[in-house]
């Protein structure tokens, strides 16, 4: 019994020294990112800074884009979760819901600009990722960006079934179309501030939303229209 109790113990210890090493990465990586951004933070730094080895650092991320983004979850945490305990709220709509997320999420991508720009130059890297990183990416889908987009999906669906919605938008596809813009779009207007972001962001969202679909035309009107 107490050789059970003792292995238990020490797993939690485990656990927990795990746990505190993970976060150490994760905030060194975010405070390098803030400071010199993508391509100057190097993983040996991140692991110097955090007071642990670089074969250590890898045993938790693989890669730099599996750091980067997981620093960009820390500081968008608290987004998600407010965003996610009002998804069901019957008392409001998705739009309403979808415009509170989106401002938050631009106040949080222009005052981390520095951050948001290291994130934005590794979304367009990522086709260039080795085989070996991928499973590492596949780590991070739980939070950050893609729990953001996925909300974000959900609440696109839920305006589609209010009726307030396109009802032909492929609801993942937009959702991280308009998530990767707002981040290229912070990137490269550096002097934007937040309250111009929220306009230029909500103008071009919302009414793509709820735009009616595109009527297609019959193909045999198009053949009578040819032959006359």
């Amino acid at each position: 019994m107490k050789n059970v109790e003792h292995q238990g113990f020490r797993q939690r210890a485990a656990e927990t020294k795990r746990a505190r090493t993970r976060l150490a990465l994760v905030t060194a990586a975010r405070e390098l990112f803030e400071e010199r951004g993508w391509r100057d933070t190097r993983l040996e730094d991140v692991a110097k800074q955090a007071g642990v080895s670089v074969p250590t650092l890898r045993n938790h991320f693989k890669s730099k884009y599996a750091l980067v983004m997981r620093a960009y979850g820390q500081v968008v945490a608290s987004l998600i979760e407010k965003t996610e305990g009002r998804v069901y709220d019957l008392d409001l709509d998705a739009s309403q819901i979808i415009s509170e997320m989106l401002k938050m999420f631009v106040s949080t991508a222009v005052k981390k600009r520095q951050l948001t720009m290291a994130v934005a130059a590794a979304l367009l890297e990522e086709p260039l990722i080795s085989s070996e990183e991928f499973e590492d990416i596949e780590a991070v889908k739980d939070g950050g960006l893609p729990a953001i987009a996925a909300i974000f999906g959900e609440l696109i669906e839920i305006g589609k079934r209010e009726g307030a919605f396109n009802p032909e938008l492929n609801a993942d596809r937009v959702s991280a179309y308009h998530i990767s813009g707002i981040l290229l779009m912070t990137a490269m207007n550096y002097d934007i501030t937040v309250e111009e972001a929220e306009r230029l962001v909500l103008s071009q969202v919302m009414p793509a939303l709820k735009a009616a679909p595109v009527s297609r035309a019959d193909p045999d009107d198009e053949f009578d229209d040819m032959s006359v």
